[in-house]
């Protein structure tokens, strides 16, 4: 008869605990985000829908578990009246989500500083986070910097600036500012205007 060695069983025991508890520890640490996911996906499906009441309560539960794109949709549904209207939710939402990257949140509070939507009108604001939203590759963003430029609103009017930007906003496949550049005219074009004008 062969008998186990008394150290060979401690041994497979302590094991297979550490296995469990390895495999178990994972488990949790995927747990939020596989759960932050799925309640993702199925709000998408109710915005889909358009069906933004079961929508909200899986956005948030999204957003709960870390999910920057369900905290900016929540900002959406609070500051467009999807929902009851909430600009300090909205606010704060777009803010948490901006603060972890989401650079459609920096955008989406730089139109709400740059027209006075929930927050008081600071176009010095707007263009804090239409700068931050344009450094983080949003073309919306980087054409409402070349419109700031190009009009002089919160920065020095700077034609060149303005071109620079909406040229980047162009690469990056915005057709506002592909039409924007295309009217947009150089100071010598103004100058040869008004000496014809004169004549």
């Amino acid at each position: 008869m062969h008998r186990k060695d008394p150290l060979e069983s401690v041994y497979n025991f302590i094991n297979g605990a550490l296995r469990v508890s390895a495999e178990k520890r994972e488990r949790e640490q995927t747990a939020p985000l596989h759960s932050a996911a799925v309640c993702l996906a199925e709000a998408q499906r109710c915005i889909d829908t358009q069906d933004y009441k079961n929508a909200l309560p899986l956005f948030q539960k999204a957003a709960d578990r870390g999910s920057a794109p369900a905290m900016y949709y929540l900002g959406l549904l609070y500051s467009s009246g999807e929902v009851a209207r909430d600009y300090a939710k909205a606010r704060e939402w777009l803010q948490k989500a901006a603060d972890a990257g989401e650079s459609n949140s920096m955008a989406r509070l730089g139109l709400m500083y740059e027209c006075g939507e929930g927050v008081a009108k600071d176009i010095g604001k707007a263009r804090e986070w239409h700068q931050k939203a344009a450094d983080a590759g949003d073309s919306n963003s980087m054409c409402r910097l070349g419109i700031m430029y190009e009009y002089g609103q919160g920065v020095a009017k700077d034609i060149g600036k303005a071109r620079e930007w909406y040229q980047k906003a162009a690469d990056a496949g915005d057709s506002s500012a592909k039409e924007a550049l295309s009217q947009l005219r150089s100071p010598n074009f103004w100058s040869a205007v008004k000496r014809v004008l004169k004549s």
